[in-house]
């Protein structure tokens, strides 16, 4: 990113502070940037945008555009199996994945390298949100199959520093096992395999406030889909950007970037509970 004039974000560390209107303005500048990159190259979005369309001036301009949905890029990729907004020739492409599929067919996803390093700028930030860094240890409760969210958490994971404890092939009951021998301090995981965790736990009479796990992060769903509106208290959950666009409205507020809290209370044999709060607020601790 740019550098903006300004003291560093207390809420996005390593990401700069700095007023609307400069903010604006850089995002006009990389949105100009990535459009004169992919146009006419790509040609999922000439065909859409228009060649004769002029690069945006102003950022409400570009709100006139067409939207692009996930449903487009999955129907567009039916095919071939690849992805259909291509920019570059197909060798530039070093990885592989798709999202999980969990509401319909999954959308294939190729990456450069330099597409790669991008990813793991976004979870360099996710991740120090959350204080995640050496000496943590970080369960990725998820297969080794091609679903994006764990590759690029996993490589993020080890790009900070941490220990990344991969689970591929285990059974939910061998992952809490796991979390319980090696300490985990942090658990990456989908909202509803989190709730799952959380039954099969409650099944296997294992307290789950006995886990050394202080914060877990999520993504790949809509929060408010699966996590109650109930209250508690407990460890702190971040959201993480999820490839399934969120509802644009949501009573427990917005689930980009945003944390809502896990409660594993220390009553045993109680109830896992959750609470939500907002990104920027330090992990909170009790309701």
């Amino acid at each position: 990113m740019a550098s903006i004039p300004g003291d560093e974000s207390p809420s996005r560390p390593g990401l700069p502070a700095a007023p609307r209107g400069a903010l604006d303005r850089l995002k006009l500048a990389k949105l100009r940037a990535c459009l004169a990159e992919i146009l006419p190259a790509n040609a999922f979005y000439a065909a859409k945008l228009g060649a004769s369309r002029a690069l945006p001036e102003t950022l409400d301009e570009f709100s006139t555009w067409p939207v692009t949905t996930k449903e487009e890029l999955v129907a567009g990729a039916v095919a071939t199996g690849r992805p259909a907004n291509l920019t570059y020739p197909l060798e530039s492409y070093v990885r592989c994945h798709r999202t999980s599929g969990t509401h319909g067919r999954p959308m294939p996803v190729f990456d450069t390298a330099s597409d790669w390093n991008w990813w793991m700028e976004c979870w360099r930030a996710i991740l120090a949100r959350g204080g995640v860094g050496p000496g943590d240890r970080v369960l990725v409760a998820s297969s080794f199959g091609p679903f994006l969210g764990f590759w690029s958490g996993f490589d993020g994971v080890l790009a900070c520093g941490a220990m990344a404890i991969p689970t591929g092939g285990l059974s939910s009951l061998a992952r809490l096992e796991m979390a319980r021998s090696l300490s985990a301090t942090v658990l990456m995981v989908t909202p509803s395999y989190a709730l799952h965790l959380a039954e099969v736990a409650a099944e296997s009479k294992l307290n789950l406030a006995s886990l050394p796990i202080r914060l877990v992060i999520v993504a790949g769903e809509p929060g408010d889909r699966w996590l109650p509106s109930a209250t508690g208290s407990g460890r702190p959950l971040m959201q993480t950007s999820s490839t399934t666009p969120a509802p644009a409205k949501s009573a427990r507020g917005g689930w980009g970037i945003g944390t809502a809290g896990i409660s594993t209370s220390s009553s045993p044999g109680s109830t896992p509970s959750f609470f939500p709060s907002r990104l920027g607020i330090r992990p909170l601790r009790g309701s």
